[in-house]
């Protein structure tokens, strides 16, 4: 009797939902029961449903467990260091010397552009400093 009060009959072309939402019902109609003849308070189905409607939506998170956190979290000692834009993973003394030995070559493996950091993958790779490059003419590599 109590099930077909205020059950959630809801349409869905999923069987298992039907029967998801069929279980809950039951549940809570089973539950409404038990407060009743556990607990003084008089309360309605619908005040039953709501209640536990509204605890669960504003359900608290448990309290940590262990140490409790500083106020101020203390900066670390050494901050890191960002790569600036001009710094090269190649030293300048491989960079510069032979310049016109410095040719590309085409290599199965692949990685990002050292100048651009284009997220196109390259399979270009200069011989000499053994870096990543892009194949463009409008692009002054290495100067």
């Amino acid at each position: 009797m109590l099930s077909g009060l205020y059950g959630v009959s809801r349409m869905s072309k999923k069987w298992w939902h039907r029967l998801f939402f069929g279980l809950i019902d039951r549940t809570m109609v089973k539950a409404f029961i038990v407060f009743s003849k556990v607990s003084e308070d008089k309360l309605s189905l619908l005040n039953f449903l709501r209640s536990v409607a509204l605890s669960l939506v504003t359900l608290s998170k448990p309290p940590k467990m262990g140490r409790p956190l500083a106020a101020f979290p203390c900066p670390s000692p050494t901050p890191a260091k960002k790569r600036s834009k001009g710094a090269w993973s190649v030293n300048d003394a491989v960079r510069l010397e032979q310049v016109g030995l410095h040719y590309v070559v085409f290599k199965r493996e692949r990685g990002r552009c050292e100048v651009c950091s284009s997220n196109g993958v390259q399979s270009s790779k200069c011989q000499i400093c053994n870096i990543f490059l892009c194949f463009i003419r409008e692009k002054k590599l290495l100067s």
